[in-house]
């Protein structure tokens, strides 16, 4: 891991009303949506599939949709919309509607990097930069939040910075990467992004990729670094962190913890990471593994941190990197198991199951996972369609 200049520092801890930036949801991947009020323990029970919308993309391998990243409401041309982001593998972008599930725009990225097998295709989650600093931010559902830019890597290695309301280029296009070079999810950090590159695809080395948007003329850096994969995380003061799992990074009395590595490492196979703060002040760290997510609490004793073991779920097949929302873990099943998704709430304090989407899902999870904001569980599935959950409007 490396560490970043200190005056940064504020782009890790602002995030805009609800919105959801990046795989895991902010630059540290914490899985943690700390804004909104709508879905709670009691009321979880009672979701529904608000929508389902397939989309016009082509799967190139298990490459399908990225996860989503969700940005709003913001006001646009055809009014004040929350719209939801992600990606397909052969070059294109989607915004759709979070509340009526229309497609707002697409754009096809004209792309010369043709192929298939490893690495073919969009592949990575795409990043939205979060509001800027002094944005006054709302803490419940409602209001709009400032329009700002989201970054994709197209499968020709090329970035761009696309502006949210309509699909168009807002800076020229820059040279990220090699072709299908299979980048993992987007992190962003003031204006660099950074990227992994993982199993040797087209003969790119595992390792860490950073750009400056700020500079078109920049040119792109890269640190090998073996085993690198699935993003970065960045700490609260600019350390970036990677690995098959990138850890998690925490304020621990004035000083910054990671859980996924050290004496916070989570034994076994973890599939994916969360982590939140209860209302006692209890910090809790969750982890996808085995076919089960278990729960651990923060604990230190003679001035050592550990993992304390709290509660395991039962066997949910295939799950996913977990997302935490007032007291409510979500958890997907891709379904490798089972032969569909699910999507199941738990509580947050004793795992208990407090819903299942059940059937509702009809295909497999393979290159998205779960994004959450403004009361809309969204995520996308190997037949190219975007499933979101919530509560029907009331009219």
């Amino acid at each position: 891991m490396r560490k970043l200049p200190v005056l940064l520092a504020f782009f890790a801890v602002v995030c805009g009303a609800a919105d959801w930036l990046n795989y895991g949801g902010d630059p540290q991947h914490s899985g943690w949506q700390k804004r909104g009020k709508s879905i709670q323990p009691g009321n979880v029970g009672e979701l529904k599939l608000l929508w389902k919308r397939t989309l016009d993309n082509q799967s190139k391998g298990l490459n399908s949709l990225t996860a989503p990243v969700m940005l709003g409401p913001i006001i646009t041309h055809r009014g004040v919309k929350e719209l939801v982001f992600v990606g397909g593998a052969s070059d294109n972008i989607f915004a759709v509607d979070a509340d009526l599930g229309r497609v707002f725009w697409k754009r096809h990225i004209d792309s010369d990097a043709a192929g298939e097998g490893c690495g073919s295709g969009l592949t990575a989650t795409p990043v939205l930069a979060p509001p800027p600093p002094g944005t006054k931010i709302r803490e419940d559902d409602e209001g709009t939040t400032p329009m700002r830019p989201f970054y994709i890597v197209a499968s020709d290695g090329v970035l761009h910075t696309i502006r949210p309301a309509d699909g168009v280029d807002m800076a020229p296009a820059q040279r990220f990467l090699p072709p299908h070079a299979n980048p993992s999810a987007l992190n962003l950090w003031g204006k660099v992004v950074y990227t992994t590159t993982s199993h040797g695809c087209r003969g790119v080395p595992d390792g860490v990729w950073s750009i400056d948007t700020a500079n078109p003329e920049a040119k792109a850096t890269f640190e090998a670094m073996p085993g690198a994969s699935g993003g970065v995380s960045i700490g609260l003061e600019g350390t970036i962190y990677h690995g098959g799992v990138a850890p998690i990074p925490f304020p621990w009395k004035g000083r910054e913890l990671a859980a996924g590595q050290g004496g916070l490492t989570v034994p076994g196979a973890v599939s994916g990471l969360a982590t939140w703060v209860d209302p006692n002040g209890a910090r809790w760290i969750y982890a996808a593994g085995d076919g089960k997510i278990a729960a651990f609490r923060v604990v230190e004793k003679s001035g050592a941190v550990t993992l304390a073991p709290d509660w395991v779920s039962r066997d949910l097949g295939s799950p996913l990197a977990p997302v935490i929302q007032n007291g409510v873990v979500f958890a997907l099943d891709s379904g490798e198991k089972s032969g569909h998704a699910v999507l199941y709430a738990l509580d947050a304090h004793t795992g208990k199951q407090l819903y299942s989407s059940g059937d509702a899902v009809t295909s497999v999870v393979h290159s998205s996972a779960l994004a959450i904001a403004n009361g809309h569980i969204c995520f996308g599935t190997a037949d190219n369609t975007l499933y979101c959950f919530g509560f029907p409007i009331e009219i």
